[in-house]
C-alpha cells in the first residue's frame, strides 16, 4: 500500500459514517493515539537501555551513543525545515511538489552541509575504536535519506493520517529493538553488532517510508512550490536547529570532554529524563492540523488551551513519578555501574517539564504561520546551552551538562510563553 496522493482531505460523509469519521479525526483521539505511539517507542528504549548497558558496559554504550545520537542530530538538521513545511502546506500543495522540494534541498543544501561539518567529526571520533569510526561514516551517508523520509512522515501528520504517521514514525525504533533483543538472546550483542543492527534498522525503515509515500526522486519539482516551502521551512529550521542544539549537543560536547564510561552514564540519564517527552510530542504534533482546520481564532485558541492543560497534567505526573522512582529503578534496570546516572537524571527533570509545555506552544505558533517566533525561543535555549556547556561541562562534567540543559529549557519556556501571550492578545484582544 502507498499514499493516496491527493491535494486535500477526504470529504466528510453524512450520517453515522460521517459522525464516526469525525470522531476518528478528533483532536483528543489523535493526541491519545500519537502519545501512546511515542510512549510505546520510548518503552522500547527502556527495554534497549538495560540490554545495551549489560552487554556493552559504560564504554561501549558511550561509543554507540556517540555514533547514533550525533548522526541522528545531523539527519534532523539537514532537513532544513522541509518536514515542518510539509505539515503546514499538506492540504495546499500537491504531494509530489512537496517531496521533490525535499530532494532538491538534499542536493543544494544537505550534501554541502555534510562536507562543511568534516572538521567537527573528529571531535566526536577522537579516541574512539576503529569500528566506531568506520560505522560513523556509514551512518553519516544514510542521513541523505533522512530529509525526504521525515518529510513523508510529517506530510501524513499534516493530513491527519494518524495511524500511518505513527506506524511509519515508530518503525525505526521497532526494528532497532528487535535487532537488539535478538542479538542479546543469542549472546551476540557487542558494540559492532549493535552498530550494524541499528544501521540496518534505520536503512530498512527509510526505504519503507520512501516506498510507501512514492517519495523517491523523479518528476514533479515546482520552483514556486519550493520557494513557498523554503520560506516557511527556513523560518522553522533555525528553531529546529537551535532546539536540537539544546536536545543533543550536550552529548556531542561531552563526547570530546569526558571518558566514554561517563558519556554512557549520561546517555542513560538523558534517556530516562525524556520519559514524558512522548506525551508532549503526541499532543503537540497533532495540534497543528486541528488548529489549521478550525474556522475561527476562538476555536483555534480553544484547541491550544486544551492541549496545554493535557500536557501540564500528564507531563507533571510523569516527571514527579520518575523523580520518586529513579533512585531505585536505575540501579535495578541498568546495574549498579550506572547508579551515578540518578543525580544528572534528577537535575534534568525540571527542564524536561518546561520543554514539554514549550513543545505545545511551539506547535501553536507554527499553526498561526509564526514559526520564526518559536525559532527565536529555541535560539535563546541554544545560546544558553552553548555558553553554559562551555563553562560548566569542563568543570562539573555530566552534572554540569545536566544543569545547563535544564536552564536552557526553562529559558525556552519563558520566551515562548511571552510570544504566545502576545499572539493571543493580537488575535483575541477583547478577551485578554
Amino acid at each position: 500500500m502507498t499514499i493516496d496522493q491527493t491535494e486535500a482531505p477526504v470529504p466528510q460523509k453524512s450520517g453515522l459514517s460521517g459522525r464516526l469519521q469525525s470522531r476518528l479525526q478528533g483532536q483528543r483521539l489523535d493526541s491519545v493515539i500519537t502519545s501512546l505511539s511515542y510512549l510505546a517507542t520510548a518503552g522500547l528504549g527502556f527495554v534497549n537501555g538495560p540490554i545495551l548497558a549489560r552487554a556493552l558496559g559504560t564504554t561501549g554504550r558511550g561509543e554507540l551513543a556517540a555514533v547514533v545520537a550525533t548522526t541522528q542530530l545531523i539527519g534532523f538538521v539537514t532537513g532544513f525545515g522541509m518536514p515542518r513545511a510539509a505539515v503546514f502546506f499538506a492540504t495546499e500543495i500537491k504531494w509530489r511538489k512537496i517531496i521533490m522540494s525535499s530532494w532538491f534541498t538534499v542536493l543544494v543544501f544537505t550534501l554541502p552541509f555534510l562536507a562543511l561539518l568534516i572538521p567537527a567529526y573528529q571531535w566526536v571520533l577522537d579516541g574512539k575504536q576503529d569500528i566506531t569510526v568506520t560505522w560513523f561514516y556509514a551512518y553519516l551517508a544514510l542521513t541523505v535519506l533522512a530529509g525526504p523520509a521525515t518529510t513523508t512522515i510529517f506530510w501524513l501528520r499534516g493530513m491527519s493520517r494518524t495511524i500511518a504517521f505513527n506506524l511509519l514514525n515508530a518503525l525505526p525504533a521497532v526494528l532497532t529493538s528487535i535487532g537488539y533483543v535478538g542479538l542479546f538472546i543469542a549472546g551476540r550483542l557487542t558494540l559492532e553488532t549493535a552498530l550494524v543492527s541499528t544501521f540496518v534498522a534505520q536503512a530498512i525503515a527509510r526505504v519503507v517510508v520512501l516506498s510507501y509515500g512514492r517519495s523517491f526522486p523523479g518528476r514533479g519539482f515546482d520552483k514556486q512550490a519550493y520557494k513557498t516551502q523554503r520560506h516557511y521551512g527556513l523560518r522553522a529550521w533555525f528553531g529546529s536547529l537551535s532546539y536540537l542544539v539544546t536536545f543533543r549537543v550536550d552529548q556531542f560536547v561531552l563526547a570530546g570532554i569526558v571518558e566514554s564510561d561517563q558519556l554512557g552514564i549520561y546517555a542513560v540519564a538523558a534517556t530516562g529524563a525524556t520519559l514524558s517527552l512522548p506525551i508532549s510530542r503526541g499532543i503537540g504534533q497533532t495540534l497543528l492540523p486541528h488548529v489549521r482546520r478550525a474556522k475561527t481564532d476562538e476555536a483555534r485558541f480553544a484547541a491550544i488551551e486544551k492541549a496545554l492543560r493535557w500536557v501540564r497534567l500528564a507531563s507533571g505526573a510523569a516527571v514527579v513519578g520518575l523523580a520518586a522512582l529513579a533512585p531505585f529503578v536505575v540501579p535495578f534496570l541498568f546495574t549498579e555501574e550506572f547508579a551515578p546516572a540518578v543525580i544528572p537524571l534528577l537535575i534534568l527533570l525540571p527542564g524536561q517539564f518546561a520543554n514539554d509545555v514549550a513543545t505545545v506552544l511551539a506547535s501553536a505558533l507554527d499553526s498561526f504561520n509564526r514559526p520564526e517566533e518559536a525559532s527565536k525561543a529555541q535560539v535563546v535555549s541554544a545560546v544558553i546551552t552553548v555558553a553554559g556547556l562551555a563553562i560548566f561541562a569542563p568543570l562539573f562534567g555530566i552534572r554540569g551538562a545536566a544543569g545547563v540543559t535544564t536552564a536552557a529549557y526553562l529559558g525556552y519556556l519563558l520566551y515562548i510563553s511571552l510570544a504566545y501571550r502576545s499572539l493571543k492578545a493580537e488575535k483575541l484582544p477583547a478577551t485578554t
